[in-house]
């Protein structure tokens, strides 16, 4: 996001607070993360390391960090992520759900002391991205293997590693620097990325999933 804004509206001050060392998160390695940190500050955004932004300031006090750090401010985008909704499972025994929310599975994506209860997605306590992708390409083939399984009285035997990890980060229209988590770790650089997402942030391949035409064609859905 401090991109885009850096890249349509120049002149504009964009600071990011970020509370860890570097940004994104440790599933990805310090040269790729240190990597997009010296992208955007060449496109002149501004970023607070081991720093936050507690709760939901006061738009009529000034801004400041945890710090004491003062931050002249318009815009406010918090970007700590959302919540896991998992409530309805806080009332099952034993109890299945992490401090932060989210559900223990095994390797079969069982719950942990409820076989007959199966669990994917974000919601899932599972130490890699949250992303859509892990959801059609590794957790929905294990968990429809191991429904067919349970529900034929056998024991479910199918299990889930991990997804590669890929992770796109657009910097304006034109640059950005993408990861791919296969081998030693696959990093591209401004042409790459504009050419896959920083050009039209993915619209047209999202459009296309769901029925209708290029990013540019009318508003039809596929019959």
């Amino acid at each position: 996001m401090s991109g885009e804004i850096k890249d349509a509206y120049p002149t504009k001050n964009v600071t990011i607070v970020q509370a860890n060392r570097l940004l994104l998160s440790d599933i990805y390695p310090d040269k790729f993360r240190v990597d997009i940190e010296n992208r955007l500050r060449r496109s002149g955004v501004n970023i607070l390391f081991n720093d936050t932004i507690e709760g939901v300031p006061n738009p009529a006090a000034p801004l400041k960090t945890s710090n004491g750090i003062p931050l002249p401010c318009d815009l406010l985008i918090p970007a700590r992520g959302g919540q896991p909704n998992t409530s309805l499972l806080k009332y099952l025994r034993p109890f299945v759900l992490t401090d932060r929310g989210f559900v223990k599975v095994s390797t079969t994506l069982q719950l942990e002391q409820h076989p007959n209860i199966f669990a994917l997605g974000d919601i899932i306590d599972w130490p890699e991205a949250k992303q859509l992708t892990k959801i059609s390409i590794g957790h929905a083939p294990v968990v429809v293997a191991n429904v067919m399984s349970y529900l034929d009285g056998k024991v479910p035997k199918k299990v889930y590693t991990k997804s590669a990890e890929i992770m796109s980060v657009s910097n304006g229209k034109t640059g950005g620097a993408s990861y791919l988590g296969l081998l030693w770790g696959i990093t591209f650089g401004d042409y790459f990325t504009k050419y896959f997402k920083s050009s039209d942030l993915m619209v047209a391949q999202a459009r296309k999933g769901i029925g209708l035409k290029d990013a540019k064609g009318p508003y039809e859905v596929r019959k």
